[in-house]
């Protein structure tokens, strides 16, 4: 695996992201190791033309993504349906996290997004896209 900068440059597209978390919300029974989302994404993106990046470029962006819709900081963009507890994501969400700076703070395993940056990144996008 690259080095985190090279991971967080890595090419992900928004449908990449949303294919992932499709997969993972209409799979019957998942693993735990590794972990489901590390798997889906394997397994689709196993025969696309990605470089070997990708899935570790998907995966940091899915787990900040998941940071800030727990963390509630995506009012407006993200809804949870009160039936079967799915999270509704509005599409300029998966665009900017396609494209938002990821951060690591503290230099850990794990990936952030910045909250102000990344809501202003959505509403542009939902903007140039006309659904604001």
């Amino acid at each position: 695996m690259g080095s985190f900068r090279d991971i967080a440059n890595a090419p992900v597209t928004a449908d990449q992201l949303r294919r992932v978390v499709e997969l993972s919300t209409s799979a019957d029974q998942l693993s735990e190791n590794p972990s489901p989302v590390e798997l889906l994404a394997t397994i689709e993106f196993a025969e696309d033309a990605l470089c070997e990046l990708a899935i570790p470029a998907i995966l940091f962006r899915l787990d900040a993504l998941s940071s800030l819709i727990c963390c509630e900081a995506l009012p407006g963009w993200v809804a949870r349906s009160a039936e079967d507890g799915f999270v509704l994501i509005d599409d300029a969400v998966f665009e900017a996290a396609a494209k938002a700076p990821l951060y690591r703070p503290g230099g850990g395993y794990s990936a952030s997004f910045n909250e102000p940056e990344f809501l202003e990144l959505t509403l542009r996008l939902a903007q140039a896209d006309g659904h604001a």
